[in-house]
């Protein structure tokens, strides 16, 4: 008895040419690819595993993790540290930062006596109510011959408050009599223009008196700063 064959079924047939276009794809895939046409638009999540990556590139990445994060702490742990010393990044106790600190400083000349006199001045805006230093270094080159000794006070225009006079000693450098006295003061002051006076007087004759001074604002109340 004679065996009929049996062709291929339809379905067999479909399966094979399936096969073949899949492993077709798969090698123009492998060797027809254009150089750097793949990028993370092409890869699917989690595409890539750690067995498929060199192992140096494993620990390089590892390793920028750990800076990038180091350096994020870093940066958090700075802004908090500002924040806690500063309202802002331009105040401080809310106060802006020309609200904190002015400084003013002139000078000039003039010939006293015993009665005394003023020198120079020097003025400031005081921005807020607060506390003016002054300081002002008062000397003489060329004393009269019968003076004895360089006064120097400051004053607040306008107020009864002042310094207290202080003098300095006036002596001969071998050609005419000379002599100095630094004096200095912290004044309350309220919210506006403020005018502090220099002044001199030369006990027992007369001198051409310089001085130099400066005002310092702030609305702080410092203990370092004294009469």
């Amino acid at each position: 008895m004679k065996r009929r064959f049996r062709g291929p079924t339809p379905a067999f047939v479909i399966s094979l040419i399936a096969l073949f276009v899949a492993l077709g794809g798969t090698t123009y895939a492998a060797t027809s690819l254009p150089a750097n046409s793949v990028g993370t638009k092409q890869l699917k999540n989690r595409a890539v595993t750690s067995k498929k990556v060199a192992p140096k590139l494993i620990v390089f990445g590892a390793k920028a993790a750990l800076v990038a994060e180091a350096a994020d702490q870093a940066n958090h742990a700075i802004e908090a540290d500002h924040a806690k010393t500063t309202d802002s990044v331009d105040s401080l106790g809310g106060y802006k930062a020309n609200e904190l600190s002015r400084v003013d400083y002139s000078g000039g000349g003039n010939t006293v006596d015993s009665g005394g006199a003023p020198i120079t001045q020097v003025s400031m805006n005081a921005p807020h109510n607060g506390y003016i230093y002054v300081h002002a270094d008062v000397g003489t080159t060329d004393a009269s011959p019968t003076a004895k000794a360089v006064r120097a006070w400051i004053a607040h225009q306008g107020t009864a408050e002042h310094s207290l006079p202080l003098s300095g000693v006036i002596a001969t450098n071998g050609t005419s009599y000379v002599g100095s006295v630094s004096v200095s003061y912290t004044f309350a002051v309220t919210q506006g223009f403020h005018t502090f006076v220099i002044n001199g007087a030369v006990d027992g004759g007369t001198a051409p008196l310089i001085s130099n001074a400066f005002a310092i604002y702030t609305p702080f109340d410092y203990s370092g700063i004294t009469h």
